[in-house]
């Protein structure tokens, strides 16, 4: 930590005089300001670890006005923060939560009715061996593995989850899909984003917790779930929670991949690699997506995608897809869902 503090006042003297007379005075508050400015100049993934470790260091410092505000300062620096500070601030979150953790009216939620659904088109196994699962190299989906995680039970009630985590802070994405034009992301706590859309199926826009490293910032979810044994020892997890008629567009990784349906119902249409030169993937540095909208498509625009072969499953609860990297997917939640995918 002292290592660290001193490389961060390093770091701070080269920016020139006004902050390093903010640093000098712990002027946290306007170290906080200034570092949030600079996490907003140019793209995200050219800004320089070090104002984000800064910004995480003065949220770490930053008290607010209420319990409330608190929390929401010290999310803010797991959210927008470097890896720096993540242990000292994920401690003083537990800390707070000790003493003031808030409380949630019971929420009432109706359950929905398992739709009637067409068997998946490909292969299935019931909990295959090491052996049989790195004999795949086509997907697969995998039964009798989700079903031993607590969450299989736990997750479907919402009030367990408010309990747990509803005071905090998370970025929503909001909109159709990333790739639309009215998409946008939003901050909000984990109650809100229940009430206002996982709930409310006439929301009038859909928000959807997408590809959310929601472990990292709250570990006391990852109890209950299980890495896969088939999966790399440290696999990259994000959840994926959303009403009804959430949708990911067209799109491959370039990674392995296992997700695993704990709430609810995924339709999802697959397509192998040797489809892609009919699928039209877009510019760099979005190539792995699609421009083909494959709910509408336009066959003018792209007449070769009738010639691509589509695969279309459902992900039923408890069960888990096996995709192999470059595989193209599209996905659509048919119900309330929560998937957790794992990446390696």
């Amino acid at each position: 930590m002292k290592r660290t503090c001193h490389e961060l006042a390093q770091f701070v003297r080269e920016q020139g005089p006004l902050l390093t007379r903010l640093w000098a005075t712990r002027d946290v508050a306007g170290i906080l300001e200034y570092a949030w400015e600079q996490l907003h100049l140019g793209k995200w993934s050219r800004v320089d670890s070090r104002w984000r470790d800064l910004y995480a260091w003065a949220c770490l410092h930053s008290f607010g006005d209420s319990s409330q505000e608190r929390f929401r300062i010290l999310d803010m620096g797991l959210i927008m923060g470097a890896d720096c500070f993540r242990e000292e601030l994920l401690e003083e979150i537990k800390r707070l939560e000790i003493q003031h953790k808030p409380t949630f009216p019971h929420i009432s939620s109706i359950i929905e009715a398992c739709p009637q659904l067409p068997q998946s088109p490909i292969k299935r196994l019931h909990r295959p061996s090491l052996f049989e699962f790195e004999s795949l190299s086509e997907p697969c989906i995998l039964s009798g593995v989700v079903e031993t995680w607590p969450a299989s039970l736990k997750w479907k009630d919402i009030n367990h989850l408010v309990n747990i985590c509803g005071h905090r802070l998370i970025a929503v994405e909001v909109g159709e899909h990333y790739l639309h034009q009215n998409w946008s992301q939003s901050l909000m706590t984990i109650s809100e984003f229940i009430e206002k859309y996982y709930l409310d199926p006439l929301a009038l826009e859909k928000g959807y917790l997408a590809q959310y490293d929601i472990f990292a910032q709250i570990p006391s979810l990852k109890r209950d779930i299980t890495v896969p044994d088939y999966c790399a020892s440290f696999p990259m997890m994000h959840i994926w929670w959303g009403p009804g008629c959430t949708k990911t567009p067209l799109h491959f990784d370039p990674y392995d991949n296992l997700l695993a349906q704990i709430v609810g119902y995924k339709r999802i249409r697959l397509f192998s690699p040797e489809c892609s030169s009919f699928l039209y993937p877009c510019r760099e540095p979005m190539a792995n997506n699609s421009q083909v909208d494959i709910d509408r498509v336009d066959y003018s625009a792209f007449p070769l995608f009738k010639e691509s072969a589509v695969i279309d499953i459902v992900l039923r609860e408890g069960e888990m897809l096996y995709l192999p990297k470059g595989w193209w997917h599209h996905v659509v939640s048919l119900t309330k869902s929560i998937s957790v995918s794992f990446w390696w």
